[in-house]
């Protein structure tokens, strides 16, 4: 990330503009040319990969993060690592036959992935969760090959269906498995990767400014010249600026 990607997103996210289409605009203007139309065709899963790999190369490889206990609401501080939370993700949105099992009966589902393009379209959507399963879900039947309609799906059936989206999609919910210490209930928390990397950027807003400032007057440098710069190139002559 260079300076300029880091004011999008602090600028976006002060805007109150939605989480999805902030990480379109990120992953857009690290990707380059053709960049958010690239970043809506890729999976969440990637999405969050990629998310994951630029909080690295911008803050490392350690994670601080703070969860609740939901029996007796203690505060966990979490210490966590990038590597830890990586696992595989799709790079097509390509449709794929998943088996699952629903209302005691197996099943045989061709869905795909959700993308970004998926997760856009199903921001003015009343329920966004059924929105998703219509356009990722192409066909439902059960083991012997009787179809199913999308639109008589049971509790039950939408549970199964999720399920195997997840399976299909590990990293696009990543989830931690937690013990509180102060009653030693076991529970999962997901882990946001967007949120996590959005508010430690917003928490450097000034220190960006006072980085820019301190480098213009050191180099007299224009601004866009140093929000142009790789991260860790500017905080290397901000920190020479700012020396006594």
């Amino acid at each position: 990330m260079t300076g300029l990607d880091e004011l999008l997103v602090q600028d976006a996210v002060a805007a109150g503009q939605p989480r999805v289409v902030v990480t379109t605009r990120l992953l857009g203007a690290c990707l380059g040319e053709g960049g958010e139309v690239r970043a809506l065709a890729l999976t969440v899963g990637r999405r969050e990969t990629l998310l994951l790999e630029l909080r690295r190369g911008a803050f490392g490889e350690r994670i601080e993060a703070v969860a609740s206990c939901p029996r007796c609401d203690e505060a966990l501080d979490l210490d966590l690592a990038t590597a830890e939370l990586l696992a595989a993700a799709p790079d097509s949105s390509a449709r794929v036959e998943m088996a699952l099992e629903a209302e005691g009966t197996l099943w045989q589902a061709l869905m795909r992935p959700v993308t970004g393009a998926d997760q856009t379209a199903a921001l003015g959507a009343p329920d966004p969760a059924a929105f998703l399963l219509r356009r990722c879900v192409s066909t439902l039947a059960r083991s012997d090959g009787v179809p199913w309609p999308l639109e008589e799906l049971s509790t039950g059936m939408v549970a199964a269906l999720d399920d195997a989206m997840r399976r299909l999609d590990p990293m696009a919910e990543i989830r931690l498995e937690l013990v509180c210490p102060a009653c030693r209930h076991e529970f999962s928390a997901p882990f946001d990767a967007a949120g996590q990397l959005f508010a430690e950027l917003a928490a450097e807003a000034d220190q960006l400014l006072r980085e820019v400032m301190a480098i213009g007057r050191a180099c007299h440098w224009r601004e866009d010249e140093i929000l142009g710069l790789p991260r860790p190139r500017r905080r290397a002559y901000a920190a020479l600026a700012m020396a006594p």
